[in-house]
């Protein structure tokens, strides 16, 4: 709701969009998201410093009609000098004379949207960017409160149709068990791949998440809740990326979902939810493995996992969950 309370597409602001407190469907647990409201056949600009994060990109869509993504850049597109300074145009053509970085606008395209994916959450830093528009802006229009409060209450009914009932499609088909990621997403950034299962973890039970590592830039596991909204991953560890989770001595990851703490590394805690979303991101992977699942009872867990696994004790998780705080008040600070 906050990029149509504050719809000034003439006078374009980044602001950050979805965190653990106003989520946008099952936001990337790594991810920090910097969103702005433009148009179509405007001018803008884009300069500041790029942080550290594992992958930058830059995306333009629209929410008209359904979720719709246009052009984006990435990586070196973004043109940043050795100070990792960025000075960069978006628009429907290249500005004349303009030889550095540019992204193409769509007509359609009514939302600019700037992610950053977070691997190392103890070292990488937070990119500061600014946008401006470099052409002449339509006038200001009156425009009453009644008719932004009609669109955010259609927003609202549009989330629900969008993601509402791929949850339930996913808790009919796929408990306990995932899905082949397909060949490109169809939401998100184009270089994802997500694949999805729904798990059911009564007290007293584990389910174990067993998966080659992809080749892949990035790849993280996250749970969400029976409304398609991910669970707390700050406070409780409902998310694990590559560099956060930890292989086992034959170089497979396993990953494990129960309602107690398990005492093994690669928890991930449902947050006393019995049931919910499984969700996986491969960014810029060359193959994309597909995890196999199994439910087993907690007290039989450790016959489960190789024998060398090491133990993680509470004064270790608790060490996990306050680096997870810490990185959390960096990547959300003003």
């Amino acid at each position: 709701g906050d990029e149509l309370i504050a719809e000034e597409r003439g006078f374009p602001l980044l602001r950050l969009g979805a965190t653990t407190i106003d989520k946008w469907g099952l936001d990337g647990a790594d991810a920090r998201y910097l969103a702005a409201r433009i148009r179509g056949d405007g001018v803008y600009r884009l300069h500041g410093t790029l942080g550290t994060a594992r992958l930058i990109a830059m995306q333009s869509f629209t929410m008209a009609g359904g979720f719709q993504a246009f052009d984006s850049m990435s990586g070196e597109a973004f043109g940043a000098d050795a100070d990792r300074r960025v000075d960069l145009r978006i628009s429907a053509t290249r500005p004349e004379g303009w030889t550095g970085p540019w992204l193409r606008l769509a007509p359609a395209a009514t939302n600019l949207l700037v992610r950053e994916y977070f691997n190392d959450w103890e070292r990488e830093e937070v990119s500061r960017l600014v946008l401006e528009r470099l052409d002449a802006p339509e006038p200001r229009t009156g425009d009453p409160a009644a008719g932004r409060l009609a669109r955010i209450a259609a927003a609202f009914g549009g989330r629900a149709a969008l993601w509402l009932p791929r949850a339930a499609q996913t808790r009919e088909h796929l408990v306990n068990r995932f899905t082949r990621p397909p060949n490109q997403a169809s939401q998100g950034l184009k270089d994802n791949v997500y694949g999805q299962g729904w798990f059911q973890v009564p007290e007293g039970s584990a389910l174990v998440i067993e998966l080659d590592a992809p080749d892949a830039l990035l790849w993280s596991f996250q749970l969400g809740n029976t409304w398609w909204e991910s669970l707390d991953y700050v406070n409780h560890t409902g998310s694990l990326n590559g560099h956060q989770a930890v292989a086992s001595s034959d170089g497979r990851y396993r990953l494990v979902i129960s309602q107690e703490d398990p005492g093994v590394p690669n928890w991930l805690d449902p947050s006393g939810h019995p049931e919910g979303m499984v969700l996986y991101r491969y960014q810029q992977a060359r193959n994309a493995p597909v995890p196999k699942a199994r439910r087993v009872p907690l007290a039989e867990l450790r016959q489960t996992l190789p024998e060398d696994t090491p133990e993680v004790t509470p004064q270790q998780r608790a060490l996990e969950i306050a680096r997870r705080r810490e990185h959390a008040s960096r990547r959300w600070s003003p």
